[in-house]
């Protein structure tokens, strides 16, 4: 027991986020959880796994996804505007009235999309209590590693570099730790890679336990896709150098 207060970094309904820019390829401005954007500083600690999405999973999709307030998450996850199902709808009006572009009206009790109107910012999605309101979550998977490598761009402005970033390469599974069930590890346990530039921690993890063994896990993915983005957004440098501790 450590005693370190958990905090919900984007608040509890996950609307507390602070937009920084970061002018990308796919985001003028991301939109990343106020308690991160407010700390002193963060050590990362990221559990290295295969990911379904971005074929590889360390700290940039750590930092890139797990620090995005809710909004943001759905951004980066959907290529698409939301869509209601009249049937679990209940007319409250909350959709409607945290939607900034007033594309969603009430008739007949119901929610209505306008999608003209639509920006397609998730806001609906946060606010609806009864699951009425979903975006499908069908990105193309590069397009995926993009944006959410934007993310982690916009956390490490918003921290102004002032991270350490951590990956454990023990018990890497194929995929992620949001997975309920345990999984066969996929590599013997390697240990921890530490550093400040998160691309290189995250190439130097893929080249230690090996980047093929990912590539077999998922032949229609390729997890160097995030560190080419990376690198072109000058979010940091793949070349590393090791120092055994």
């Amino acid at each position: 027991k450590l005693g370190i207060p958990v905090i919900i970094a984007d608040g509890l309904a996950g609307r507390d986020g602070q937009n920084i820019s970061i002018r990308g390829d796919h985001f003028e401005n991301v939109k990343i959880a106020r308690g991160i954007c407010e700390s002193d500083g963060v050590i990362f600690l990221s559990h290295v796994t295969g990911h379904m999405q971005a074929g590889f999973a360390g700290t940039l999709k750590n930092i890139g996804m797990g620090c995005a307030s809710r909004q943001g998450k759905l951004l980066q996850h959907s290529g698409t505007l939301p869509e209601i199902t009249v049937e679990k709808c209940i007319g409250c009006g909350a959709c409607m009235i945290v939607c900034p572009a007033n594309a969603i009206g009430i008739k007949k009790k119901k929610a209505m999309l306008v999608k003209e109107r639509c920006i397609g910012c998730g806001e609906c999605t946060v606010a609806c209590r009864t699951g009425a309101i979903e975006i499908k979550y069908d990105e193309n998977v590069v397009k995926f590693q993009e944006k959410m490598v934007e993310y982690a761009l916009g956390v490490k402005k918003a921290l102004n570099s002032k991270a350490v970033y951590l990956n454990f390469l023990e018990h890497v599974t194929k995929n992620c730790d949001c997975m309920s069930k345990s999984e066969t590890p996929i590599a013997p346990d390697i240990g921890i890679i530490c550093g400040t530039d998160p691309v290189a921690v995250d190439k130097a993890s893929m080249d230690l336990i090996g980047i093929d063994k990912f590539k077999e896990m998922f032949p229609e993915i390729d997890p160097l896709a995030q560190i080419r983005h990376a690198e072109k957004i000058k979010l940091g440098a793949s070349q590393y150098e090791l120092a055994e501790i």
